[in-house]
C-alpha cells in the first residue's frame, strides 16, 4: 500500500524549510533560509489519522511501536493497535503506556491505567510515580498528589527520589500554595538541592520567555512576509472571537502597543502561520518546540482552534497540548 503524502514545514524566526515527500518517498527542499535560530527549532507535520491501520508485530516491535506513537502523540493507535498486542505487558510497557497518556493530556486515562496495572499485579517504580505526579499536576490535583507520594514507600517500598520532591513542590507551587510548599521542604528527610530551590523560586518570582522587540517583518524574505500577513488576520480574527493579549508575559519596558507586538511575533504563531497557507484545509498541525509554551500563545492558540476547522497539536518542553474547538487537552494546567 503506497504511503499517503505527508507534508512537513520546519519553522524558525531565521528559518524557513518546506518538504514535501511523495509517496515514492522523494523529498524536495524548497527552500532554505539561514541558520536555525537560537529562539528554538519548530517542526510542523500533517497529522497521520490516530485510527489509521498501524502494522505492529509482537513482543519486542510491539514495544517499540507504542513508544514511537506516545512520542507522536497518536494515543488511541498506541492504545488499539500496539499496546494491546503485547503479550503480557512489562512495567516498562505500562509506563511508556502511562506516561505517554499524561504527554497528550489524557491525564484522567493516566491515573484510571496507573489503577488497573497495580491492580494486575504490577508493581509501579520510580518511574510509575513521576508519572503519576505529572498527572496530579496537570489536573491539580494536590491532594491525590498527596496520595500517592506517601503511598511510594508505604505501599510499594519506593524511595522518593529528588525529582519526586520537586514534583510535589511544581504542584503546590501551580495551585499558588507557596506556604505549604515551603513548608514541605522544611519537612523533607533529605537535604534540599538547587532543583527543589530554583522550582519554588519559579513559583515565588515567576519567569516568563522575553521576546525581542524588534519587529522581524520588515526585514523579512518574501515567504516568511506571507507568514506575516496570515498571522496579521489571525491575529485580527481571534480578537474578534474574544482574544485578549495579556502583557504581562512581556518583561520588557514598552508601551502597550509595542508589547502586544512582541507576543504577536512569538515563534509557534508564526510556525501556525505559515502552517495554515502551507497546508490543505483542515489538515491537523504538529508544532514541536523545545521551550515551554507561553500563557498568552496557549489563549491564542486555543482561540484561533475554536474559529478554524482543524486541529493543533503542540509539544512544548513539557508535554503535548491538543487545541480542538476552543479547548485543550492540559485543561490550562501544564
Amino acid at each position: 500500500m503506497a504511503q499517503a503524502p505527508t507534508a512537513t514545514v520546519t519553522f524558525t524566526s531565521l528559518n524557513f524549510v518546506h518538504k514535501y515527500r511523495s509517496t515514492s518517498g522523494q523529498q524536495l527542499n524548497l527552500n532554505r533560509l539561514h541558520r536555525t535560530s537560537s529562539q528554538g527549532r519548530l517542526l510542523i507535520s500533517s497529522r497521520v489519522s490516530a485510527r489509521q491501520t498501524v502494522a505492529v508485530g509482537d513482543g519486542d516491535s510491539s514495544v517499540l511501536d507504542l513508544k514511537r506513537l506516545c512520542r507522536e502523540g497518536k494515543v488511541e493507535a498506541a492504545l488499539e493497535t500496539a499496546f494491546d498486542r503485547i503479550p503480557n505487558p512489562d512495567l516498562d510497557s505500562w509506563n511508556k503506556l502511562l506516561w505517554g497518556l499524561v504527554e497528550n493530556g489524557e491525564v484522567e486515562e493516566a491515573l484510571k491505567m496507573f489503577d488497573e496495572m497495580t491492580t494486575r499485579g504490577i508493581k509501579p517504580d520510580s518511574s510509575t510515580f513521576l508519572g503519576v505526579l505529572a498527572a496530579c499536576k496537570c489536573l491539580g490535583a494536590v491532594e491525590v498528589a498527596r496520595q500517592h507520594f506517601e503511598s511510594m514507600s508505604r505501599d510499594y517500598a519506593v524511595t522518593p527520589s529528588i525529582e519526586h520532591y520537586v514534583s510535589i513542590i511544581d504542584i503546590l507551587g501551580m495551585s499558588k500554595k507557596i506556604a505549604e510548599a515551603k513548608q514541605f521542604i522544611a519537612k523533607m528527610p533529605i537535604e534540599p538541592n538547587s532543583m527543589i530551590w530554583e522550582t519554588l523560586e519559579k513559583y515565588s518570582k515567576r519567569s516568563v520567555n522575553v521576546k525581542s522587540k524588534r519587529d522581524p517583518s520588515k526585514s523579512a524574505s518574501p515567504e516568511k512576509r506571507k507568514a506575516y500577513e496570515k498571522l496579521h488576520c489571525l491575529n485580527k480574527e481571534v480578537r474578534e472571537a474574544g482574544y485578549v493579549p495579556d502583557t504581562r508575559y512581556v518583561l520588557h519596558d514598552l508601551d502597550e502597543e509595542a508589547k502586544e507586538k512582541a507576543l504577536l511575533y512569538h515563534s509557534e504563531r508564526l510556525a501556525i502561520a505559515f502552517g495554515l497557507i502551507s497546508t490543505a484545509p483542515g489538515t491537523t498541525l504538529r508544532i514541536f518546540k523545545n521551550l515551554r509554551i507561553c500563557g498568552d500563545c496557549h489563549n491564542f492558540v486555543k482561540v484561533l482552534s475554536s474559529i478554524e476547522d482543524r486541529e493543533f497539536i503542540v509539544r512544548d518542553n513539557k508535554r503535548f497540548h491538543h487545541f480542538k474547538a476552543g479547548k485543550c487537552s492540559c485543561g490550562d494546567y501544564w
